[in-house]
């Protein structure tokens, strides 16, 4: 160190730095330009620098010892460091560019570490970004995880690995010795329309095998069933039921259920029905298959008693089906109805009063209730304040039945003043079959109803037996868009306004001895036509309206009889006013209806003015040519009437056309 500040005092001596010096003082005061030497850390650095800023008692006489000048041995006086970190295993620094000195050194701060590929591990140093690796050692839970085959333990330290992964071990209920989970698959009920759970399964089987399986969706309080399957293993002699086990787990204990579908089960809090099966002693088979079924554990009416659900069959009123019921074993049927109206039960024979019944739901408490009659006499009422609008039937046949039931509709629940039903609104009465009704009985206040098509234009009379049934005993009715109207019986009171198309007959027995084979004719007149087609009264037309160019169906007119029709000039093309009639069966003069049979006419300022062929066109005797450019009608029809004046042997029909006049 001596040496060293020897070579600092000759060098200041040599570039005369001392700003002054204290005469007779052992203590010289510097002021100094240092240049660190290449190769001093930065903490020598500092020391050197407070060393030169005091230094002690040095003789005035030694101050011109040691190196007076000359350049530092690393060949410049000053550092710089580079801006990259240098790095060891350890720590990182920042270097000299120009020698081997380093500042800034501090030990490595790692992040965490993590897995990458190649089961490797590295951390990270945050402040430098150097990376170290170490071989990685795999972690798992101290769960386990399983399927229905295996079961392992889940790796936590990332990578896709599983530890002391092996097969399970079933004990007798198919639960793994190792893990504890079920050994076998799982499925689900789903519902096939018939059945609320269903569950078809094929697996294959070898000999001496145990499988196991479960299905979720299992409910207490419902029945479950084997269904059809294959005798198991194929061994003549093997039966399928032997060979099957169902059972549910309730507080760690198997507790069997039963599959003949009669009894309800109790099923476990974990929801799964257990089903074991058993191929000890038996040949391998590759197409073995089960089925079992799950259904609602019906009440003595047919409803189930977890969720209250309709266990019965549908069926529909007034339709027989057949069925085999077994001796003692319920059957439950539904039939919607309508409410207020009469129904009965029928049967093919076998089954007795008791062994059969029929019910409502009470509004008041939703009990089922007897429907009184319903089976004796068909008269039975289904209530109109029923809770649904079904009809629960029950039989419990005491011994086997093969054969039908039916439940048929026998009468309305009861008619308005016309014969409608006051509960649907269907008319109830009778219909009249050629405006005659024969043997009418009826007893004191007691009512009839009838009725029977009308046409418009048309009026109606009736004629009676004794006793008498025309005055206040029958009265008529319309049913016009306005309600009912009461008709007028008479010859000349024709009807213009026919409503929904009847005659609405309402009999009504005030004789004390009541009626007794009566009987009621009713005519019909209809109302009186002009000589051109129209009614004397209320001046409609009768006929009918012709197409253009379209063949009428043929018409048959009687000799001296009149057809009528009528035609719209505005169906006539542009450019064409010759009107064409023709008759479309042809012939000759001794077949056709004859040209002097039509006339046509038209209506103009209110009167029928006949509108006049044209010379035939040519004489042709089965078309006739009316020209129409000079006539102005005040409808825009023309009327054509065809009468017959001599008899023909065919049915001509009718064609409209025209020509360019």
């Amino acid at each position: 160190m001596k040496a060293f500040f020897a070579k600092i005092w000759a060098w200041v001596l040599a570039h005369k730095l001392i700003a002054g010096i204290i005469a007779g003082a052992t203590v010289v005061v510097l002021t100094v330009a240092i240049a660190v030497p290449c190769g001093v850390s930065a903490s020598k650095k500092k020391k050197a620098a407070q060393e030169q800023e005091t230094q002690q008692s040095q003789p005035a006489g030694d101050q011109s010892s040691g190196d007076q000048g000359g350049q530092q041995s690393g060949g410049h006086t000053t550092h710089t460091w580079a801006t990259a970190w240098s790095h060891d295993e350890t720590n990182h620094w920042h270097a000299c560019t120009g020698c081997t000195e380093k500042n800034d050194v501090e030990a490595h701060k790692f992040g965490a570490w993590t897995v990458v590929s190649g089961e490797k591990e590295e951390r990270t140093c945050s402040t430098c970004g150097y990376k170290e690796e170490k071989n990685h050692v795999h972690t798992f839970a101290d769960a386990w995880e399983s399927d229905a085959v295996n079961h392992w333990h889940e790796s936590t330290c990332g990578h896709d690995v599983k530890g002391s992964e092996a097969a399970h071990t079933p004990d007798g209920n198919g639960f793994c010795t190792v893990c504890g989970a079920f050994a076998g698959p799982t499925f689900a009920f789903t519902d096939n329309g018939d059945y609320l759970g269903f569950l078809h399964e094929q697996i294959d089987m070898t000999a001496n095998q145990v499988y196991f399986c479960r299905i979720s969706g299992a409910v207490s309080g419902h029945i479950y069933e084997l269904g059809d399957g294959d005798p198991v293993g194929g061994n003549p002699g093997t039966n399928y039921d032997d060979a099957i086990v169902a059972y549910t787990m309730i507080d760690g204990l198997p507790n069997l259920v039963d599959l003949n579908g009669d009894i309800p089960s109790e099923i476990g809090s974990d929801g799964y029905l257990y089903i074991k099966l058993d191929a000890s002693n038996l040949y391998d088979r590759d197409d073995v298959f089960f089925t079992i079924l799950q259904n609602h554990a019906p009440n003595d009416f047919g409803f189930c008693s977890v969720d209250n659900h309709y266990c019965g069959l549908p069926r529909t009123v007034g339709v027989s089906t057949n069925f085999t019921f077994k001796s003692g074993r319920k059957v439950f049927l539904r039939y919607e109805a309508v409410k207020g109206h009469q129904y009965g039960i029928t049967h093919g024979g076998g089954l007795t009063a008791s062994e059969i019944n029929a019910y409502y739901i009470s509004p008041e408490d939703g009990s089922l209730v007897i429907i009184p009659n319903i089976k004796i006499d068909g008269g039975g009422v289904f209530p109109a304040d029923a809770a649904d609008s079904y009809i629960y039937v029950v039989i419990t046949p005491s011994s086997n039945y093969s054969g039908s039931i039916r439940v048929d509709f026998s009468g309305h629940g009861g008619l308005d003043d016309h014969g409608f039903c006051v509960i649907c609104g269907e008319y109830d009465g009778k219909p009249v079959v050629g405006l005659n009704i024969p043997t009418i009985n009826l007893e004191e206040n007691q009512k009839d109803y009838y009725r029977f098509p009308i046409k418009q234009h048309f009026a109606y009379e009736l004629e009676d037996s004794t006793p008498e049934m025309t005055d206040g005993v029958t009265k008529g009715y319309l049913h016009l868009s306005t309600g009912f109207e009461e008709y007028e019986f008479d010859m000349a009171n024709y009807i213009e306004d026919v409503g929904d198309g009847y005659m609405y007959l309402v009999i009504n027995c005030t004789y004390t001895t009541g009626i007794s084979n009566g009987e009621l004719t009713i005519h019909d007149y209809e109302e009186p036509i002009d000589s051109y087609g129209f009614y004397d009264i209320c001046h409609e037309f009768s006929g009918e309206e012709l197409a253009y160019n379209v063949a009428a169906d043929p018409i048959t007119v009687g000799l001296g009889e009149y057809k009528f029709f009528k035609f719209n000039l505005s169906n006539l093309p542009a450019n064409e006013s010759v009107l064409e009639i023709t008759y479309t069966s042809g012939g000759s003069s001794t077949t056709c209806i004859g040209h002097d049979s039509v006339r046509v006419y038209y209506i103009e300022a209110g009167a029928m003015l006949e509108l006049s062929a044209d010379d035939w066109y040519g004489g042709n005797w089965d078309v006739e040519y009316y020209p129409t450019s000079g006539i102005t009608t005040d409808d825009g029809y023309v009327y054509i009437v065809i009468h017959p004046t001599k008899a023909y042997t065919n049915s001509p029909g009718f064609m409209v056309s025209s020509v360019e006049e």
